[in-house]
């Protein structure tokens, strides 16, 4: 059952966590900057999604549903690969912990399949009916790739989500998530498997080693829009970093040398985020192999990490007023285990009994799984999903470790080529389409969606009312304005609904501005597909661009 633990051993963290405080919903109207204070913060009753009249009425309202006959708006390198290496050396032997539940063994059979539907009983794709509007490939023959899609969202929505209306009927209305998870964009560490974490829980940011650049409103818009927008409107109450075993990012920053031609355009602009960990491990472990070296920089390139998150004014305000936390851990895939490091306090205790029932149900279940895993990552597809704590496409689309390389941002928005500004997008596409070689590129909008609102709610030469958030939301401009001429009659709620599957199609046309997706999609080693989960009424819509 989607029960949330309740109780986990001691186990070591970055910091105390405060006392819950509900928070707006990410569809609300646009925050003041200044939100944080050392009180309880409420969310505001803005973002109501609800049925009216047999239609869906919302902030952000799917009003092209009962458009059944038509599609959604439209608007090399040499084959490399990731071999992670199991590591020796320094990992600390993380204690045992009791699962949540009392019961001798774990949560009941029963328990597990329902939090991890698609890990436990997993199945092979079926061939099912695909939902109107068809598209070309629909009808007769569908994609294969896009059939997969469909089916774990199906497989989803049967056992999961119309099976757990009390969990997600409140999500309608808006989130409230207590964490905000800095993870990884390899296919095996997905943070909502490993850690069990529910639907509305966790605010998520997935990018090439869990990486968090110091504050920057030029380079780094995407990392700050998000930090920016959980702590100041969904009021968070603890970041995390997470890092992990094997991690390609960490190989390559520690494979840097001075001096050398770089290998890539953007990722090793990017890993270097992590150099002080880098020049501290080498100069406190310089006799250890270059593998032990490698496990001991996943911790301290997170240290790094929550080092830079108290750069951002926010941050540090949330820091200084007890109302925001800061949390490292590391994920070892290999050996099974999670830590975390200064004292534990109940939100910490959530997160290690939520991998230790991950590990009991799953993992120690699971060898033909998990095995081949530790040796590398070979994922099918990229997939960008928006930060939003509702929708993680592991759980939404049942995608199992190692399927999946994904990136999480604010409107799951993807900019054009642009060195100099979007090294994060940047590096994560190209490690992902150059050394993974992933087939498929899916970017998916959601329902409700609070930076798509944010978009259409930018008023020209209006002062910003954050730091990052309106530069980054202007990626989709060009999508804001199609719908501000062709649907200007439209309440906007509706335009809202219709900008959300627009945006979409400009990330896809971004996705074109990189030279090796380009090249890709030229000799048809690549594609590119579109989507839109809508959790209000419980549909997911994909198409070609």
């Amino acid at each position: 059952m989607y029960t949330l633990p309740v109780r986990a051993t001691t186990s070591s963290i970055v910091a105390s966590l405060a006392t819950p405080a509900p928070s707006s919903s990410s569809g609300s109207g646009r925050p003041r900057l200044r939100l944080i204070r050392n009180a309880p913060v409420f969310a505001a009753p803005a973002t109501v999604c609800k049925r009216d009249g047999g239609q869906l009425r919302s902030q952000t309202r799917e009003i092209e549903r009962e458009r059944k006959g038509g599609h959604p708006p439209a608007g090399g390198h040499k084959r490399g690969g990731e071999r992670g290496q199991r590591r020796g050396g320094e990992e600390e032997e993380d204690e045992q912990l009791p699962l949540p539940s009392e019961k001798k063994g774990g949560a009941s059979e029963g328990e597990a399949v329902h939090r991890y539907p698609h890990l436990v009983t997993p199945s092979e794709p079926e061939a099912l009916q695909p939902p109107p509007p068809p598209s070309k490939a629909s009808s007769k023959g569908m994609d294969p790739t896009v059939e997969r899609l469909k089916s774990g969202f199906q497989k989803f929505k049967t056992e999961v989500y119309d099976k757990k209306p009390e969990l997600f009927e409140p999500l309608k209305s808006g989130q409230s998530p207590r964490y905000m998870v800095f993870a990884c964009s390899d296919s095996r560490v997905c943070p909502s498997v490993t850690l069990g974490l529910q639907p509305g829980e966790a605010f998520t940011v997935r990018n090439i080693a869990s990486m968090v650049p110091p504050y920057d409103k030029i380079k780094y818009a995407g990392t700050g829009s998000a930090i920016e927008y959980a702590v100041c409107a969904l009021k968070v109450q603890v970041i995390v970093v997470i890092g992990h075993s094997c991690c390609g990012g960490i190989r390559a920053l520690l494979s840097l040398k001075d001096g050398a031609p770089d290998n890539f355009t953007f990722v090793e602009d990017w890993v270097r985020i992590g150099s002080p960990a880098k020049n501290k491990v080498k100069k406190e472990h310089a006799s250890v192999p270059f593998d032990d070296q490698c496990s001991i920089l996943e911790k301290e390139a997170v240290n790094v990490s929550l080092q830079n998150l108290k750069s951002y004014p926010f941050v540090k305000e949330g820091l200084a007023g007890g109302t925001l936390k800061l949390v490292g851990a590391h994920s070892h895939f290999v050996k099974g285990q999670f830590v975390t490091w200064e004292p534990p306090q109940d939100a910490i205790e959530r997160l290690t009994s939520g991998f230790q029932q991950f590990k009991v149900n799953v993992y120690d279940k699971k060898p033909e799984l998990f095995g081949p895993l530790k040796s590398g990552q070979a994922p099918k597809y990229m997939v960008f999903a928006c930060s939003d704590s509702r929708v993680c496409p592991s759980v939404t689309l049942g995608l199992q470790p190692g399927e999946a390389f994904t990136v999480r941002n604010i409107a799951a928005m993807v900019p054009g080529y642009d060195k100099t500004k979007y090294t994060g997008i940047g590096s994560a596409i190209e490690y992902a389409v150059c050394a993974l070689k992933v087939e498929v590129l899916v970017v998916i909008g959601h329902s409700c969606c609070g930076g798509i609102r944010a978009l259409l709610s930018l008023q020209d030469g209006a002062a910003y009312t954050f730091h990052f958030v309106e530069d980054w939301v202007k990626i989709g401009f060009i999508a804001k304005m199609k719908v501000k001429k062709e649907h200007a009659s439209v309440p906007f709620d509706d335009q809202c609904s219709i900008l959300e599957k627009e945006a979409v199609n400009v990330s896809l046309e971004n996705l074109k501005t990189y030279p090796f997706v380009k090249e890709g999609l030229a000799n048809g080693t690549l594609k590119l597909i579109g989507a839109h989960y809508d959790f209000v009424s419980g549909e997911f819509l994909t198409w070609k661009k």
